[in-house]
């Protein structure tokens, strides 16, 4: 039995398009914006090294190089990650009323789709179950004071596996069932739920599909607004990393060829020094809130903030992308809000950082 049939006189598909409309329209839109605000900031020529950024983007996004140096949260993280990398096909699949599943039978490729797609969702469930273990109850010194956002997402998340897992054991369930040894966690829902009355597991498909997407464009939408933009924004942030060693110093100005001005040649009145207004920024400087998850490992080994110092580094870059956001509308018309982004980071914090690099 499968969720793909009319309701009240109106066909799935419809009601799908309707809500996937709204969820991509806004998470487009929002997306948008972000990109309109980090193109606010200067240039800075990233668009080299070709080769060498592609082995860095498979390195440390893909296999989470970075992310895993932390045992336990690095982990829940990367299974979480790749979990999710194999699960949306299966959304697709969904989506589409099986019409992935269709092609990949012909090709006799189904199976092992199917076994990859559980194990994906097998291991984001794990990851989760960790992450929130983590979080409720060994809650690590900077987790606590944290918002509620962190666990309700992981919710989130474990309620999109839990419901595809329903689907997929209602799949096997039938006039006859039939146990796909390819879906072996699939599997494990259908024998539980083998037995119940027929109308009870039709009812519990067609709500676990609906939630199912109803959560994933609920995720749509949440994530430009939150710091699960990094699951976007660390694209660019780990293709474009620096190359240059720690300390290189950044030209005053630059000309056209992107080659430092002599003194004697600088033009003063267009002279910044530093960072007064948004703009004053690079465009990959800006890039970083919307990368930044959140998980104060800048903040850990920070000898400022470790000493008691104002300064929080993983507060000054979220402080950015939050200050873009709340006067996005005014900067991108060219002016200035009353409130600096140097109001923002507030003076003491900002001569509070050493420049070790840490």
């Amino acid at each position: 039995m499968n969720p793909f049939h009319d309701y009240y006189g109106i066909e799935w598909y419809l009601i799908l398009l309707a809500w996937s409309a709204i969820a991509l329209g806004s998470h487009f839109y929002q997306v948008g914006f972000a990109v309109r605000l980090i193109r606010l900031g200067k240039d800075d020529d990233r668009f080299n090294s070709w080769k060498q950024r592609l082995t860095e983007f498979l390195r440390d996004w893909l296999g989470q190089r970075k992310v895993v140096q932390d045992k336990v949260a690095g982990y829940a993280h990367a299974l979480i990650f790749w979990g999710f990398l194999l699960l949306v096909s299966d959304i697709v699949d969904l989506g589409t009323g099986g019409l992935l599943q269709a092609f990949l039978s012909n090709i006799q490729l189904d199976g092992i789709w199917n076994l990859i797609v559980d194990l994906g969702y097998a291991m984001a469930t794990i990851g989760i179950l960790i992450a929130l273990y983590r979080r409720i109850i060994i809650r690590p010194a900077k987790l606590k004071g944290a918002s509620i956002e962190g666990p309700l997402i992981l919710l989130a998340i474990l309620g999109i596996v839990l419901t595809a897992f329903i689907v997929e054991a209602g799949n096997m369930i039938g006039e006859e069932t039939k146990y796909n040894p390819w879906e072996p966690i699939g599997v494990l829902f259908a024998k539980q739920m083998n037995g119940m009355d027929h109308d009870t597991i039709a009812s519990m498909v067609d709500i676990s599909y609906w939630l199912h997407m109803v959560l994933i464009g609920g995720f749509l939408i949440e994530i430009p607004q939150t710091k699960h933009s990094h699951i976007i924004g660390t694209i660019p942030n780990v293709m474009f990393q620096d190359h240059d060693p720690m300390g290189t110093m950044i030209p005053l100005q630059t000309n056209e060829t992107n080659e430092a001005v002599k003194t004697d040649d600088l033009d003063f009145d267009n002279l910044t020094l530093g960072v007064n207004k948004f703009a004053d920024f690079t465009w990959r400087q800006l890039s970083d809130g919307w990368a930044c998850t959140a998980c104060a490992r800048c903040q850990d080994v920070c000898p400022a903030y470790n000493s008691g110092k104002t300064l929080n580094p993983m507060q000054i870059v979220l402080d950015v992308k939050d200050y873009g956001r709340e006067h996005g509308s005014l900067l991108l018309t060219g002016k200035e809000p009353e409130e600096t982004i140097v109001d923002r980071f507030t003076p003491d914090a900002i001569w509070a950082c050493t420049t070790c690099y840490a």
